[in-house]
């Protein structure tokens, strides 16, 4: 029997894709980053200050919460003097967390005091290459909630 070396290529290079493929999945399922990055969320450093032209009355971590899906959030609070009404920032970073609407109708009314019945009509609106953001009103109270994506490209 013979066999012409066209098919000894092709059977040859079959033979390699089909390797490849076999490596290539065994290193996805043996070292998957995502399972690492979920054990150990990337290290962010909060500044003492957000630099604003008024005075800062106090700074403080938050405590860090931990969703089902085994997302992480730390994250740090500020509060300002703004005569008669102080201002309070609290910023969030979520570990492998995707900038979406889903992902902000999920987190909002988990990190924030605003009242349900206040974000459920609120208006979303996206900022192509930026993310997501909404103002919501309730009484004397406003509330800018922001979902940033990652990979914005910001400038200063």
């Amino acid at each position: 029997m013979m066999v012409s070396v066209a098919t000894l290529a092709r059977q040859s290079l079959l033979v390699i894709l089909c390797g490849s493929a076999i490596g290539v999945l065994g290193n996805a399922i043996l070292n998957n980053p995502t399972k690492a990055s979920l054990r150990e969320p990337a290290k962010f450093d909060y500044p003492q200050q957000v630099p604003l032209p008024i005075k800062m009355l106090a700074s403080k971590p938050l405590a860090d919460h931990a969703f089902p899906n085994k997302q992480l959030a730390t994250g740090m609070s500020y509060r300002y003097d703004n005569k008669p009404q102080p201002i309070d920032i609290q910023i969030r970073y979520v570990t492998d967390g995707v900038s979406n609407r889903p992902t902000m109708d999920a987190m909002l009314p988990q990190f924030s005091k605003v009242p349900v019945s206040v974000l459920v009509p609120a208006t979303m609106k996206q900022q192509p290459g930026v993310g997501f953001y909404s103002l919501f009103v309730d009484r004397k109270t406003a509330y800018f909630g922001t979902c940033i994506s990652p990979q914005a490209l910001v400038t200063s």
